[in-house]
């Protein structure tokens, strides 16, 4: 990464790879004053410094277009200046991401309570060439500041979302009333499905569904609870804010400022709260051998990501989707050991498998011990296999922990039984 500040810490320049390809972030802050020579100064230097797509964003004290971008249709600043801005922007081939977007729209970010007026003049811009990759521009409602922050969207060729995979949180079963509904809806499933001729494995893994859709559910249920105080002083912000810039009246204006206040208590107390607990956690395990200490002393681990891939064909490629390709080609050629309509009888592995087998595995199981081993698997068995299992840990990909194996042990490990009997008796 490659970086260029101002001595007076009014831009700051980065430049660096997101998914192999390079980008440039600016941000600058002009001075409210002489606002167009200070712009093209940083514009110059930016324009020596960057690569790659460029984002340039920043408060410039200047709405581009006076008619547009102000509520009372005309700036202080002179024109002059204000072609002076959007000439030197041009000449980077920047342009307005929210304006691009609403090209008739009127929105706006800072609000002087002075001069009672509302104005756009904080503004992400990029270049011209890549307005194929924006998808949204908008304005988010000022709560902290006297400014509204400007969010946009981009899109990345090289961008895959990760698929989501749903894990139970095991904070859920610690509420009395969720862990009650929970093992009333197990008591109703199995009662209802649990029928002649149903097989029991069908009616385990159906089971996994239905609690996770309630658990689900529940989860929201109590994700909104915890945040509807906060959820509901934005959107009293957001209303407030909508109908001061349309009428711009004094009451509104204080009503608007209590909401803001409010909001920044509710802030304020969650971080205190967040705060005690990391101070907690920390005087708790700070001279303690575990799974913290462990971290620290492991460091950083390596990444995961494949950011890119020599292909079969010779080509070095980026793409997600040449990387998924060629991974799915290798192990379908690794795993497919013997082609089609030539597959070795159930339970032979092929020659070359069994002749590394003779070759390396030297001990025998005694016959008694595999007899034992070949035995139904009982209820006490599995029980004694999850005491010791650790909790955090999920045994398979359907999100269920073993702390829910654990809570809910009545209800579920004689059906878990049967299931693997019945499994392995194929």
């Amino acid at each position: 990464m490659d970086r260029l500040a101002d001595t007076q810490g009014r831009f700051l320049f980065l430049k660096g790879l997101i998914a192999d390809r390079i980008y440039t972030l600016a941000t600058i802050y002009v001075p409210n004053s002489k606002q167009a020579q200070f712009l093209r100064g940083a514009l110059n230097k930016l324009r020596g410094f960057s690569e790659g797509a460029l984002i340039v964003g920043g408060d410039f004290n200047a709405p581009l277009d006076p008619l547009l971008d102000s509520s009372t249709g005309h700036s202080c600043i002179s024109h002059t200046h204000i072609r002076s801005i959007r000439k030197a922007l041009g000449e980077l081939s920047l342009v307005d991401c929210w304006r691009t977007l609403h090209p008739a729209d009127r929105d706006y970010t800072h609000y002087s309570a002075l001069h009672n007026c509302y104005s756009r003049i904080d503004y992400v811009l990029i270049k011209q060439v890549g307005l194929s990759r924006l998808r949204s521009a908008t304005v988010e409602p000022a709560t902290w500041s006297d400014h509204g922050p400007v969010r946009i969207e981009l899109e990345s060729p090289l961008f895959k979302p990760a698929t989501w995979s749903w894990r139970l949180n095991e904070s859920l079963l610690q509420d009395p009333t969720i862990k009650e509904e929970i093992s009333q809806a197990l008591t109703s499933y199995f009662t209802e499905n649990e029928t002649e001729g149903m097989s029991s494995v069908s009616v385990w893994e159906a089971h996994k569904s239905v609690i996770r859709g309630i658990l689900i559910g529940l989860a929201t249920r109590k994700r909104k609870e915890a945040t509807s105080a906060m959820a509901d002083v934005y959107d009293t912000i957001k209303r407030l804010e909508l109908q001061h810039k349309r009428s711009q009246l004094t009451e509104k204006y204080g009503e608007l400022m209590e909401a803001r206040r409010t909001l920044n208590t509710l802030l304020t107390k969650r971080y205190q709260r967040s705060l005690q607990r990391s101070k907690n956690f920390f005087y708790a395990h700070a001279n303690k051998g575990g799974k913290f200490l462990a971290r620290l002393l492991k460091g950083d681990t390596p990444r995961t990501q494949v950011r890119k891939l020599r292909l079969t064909s010779g080509r070095v490629s980026p793409y997600p989707e040449d990387i998924a390709d060629e991974f799915r080609a290798y192990y379908e050629s690794l795993y497919n050991l013997r082609p089609p309509g030539n597959q070795a009888p159930d339970g032979e592995a092929p020659p070359h498998v069994q002749t590394y087998i003779q070759d390396t595995v030297r001990a025998r199981i005694d016959p008694n011990a595999a007899s034992f081993l070949d035995e139904p698997l009982t209820t006490e068995d599995l029980a004694a296999a999850l005491k010791h299992t650790k909790n955090g840990r999920a045994p398979g990909p359907d999100g269920f922990p073993s702390g829910y194996y654990k809570q809910f042990a009545t209800a579920l490990l004689p059906r878990l039984t049967r299931v693997v009997n019945e499994v392995s008796e194929g």
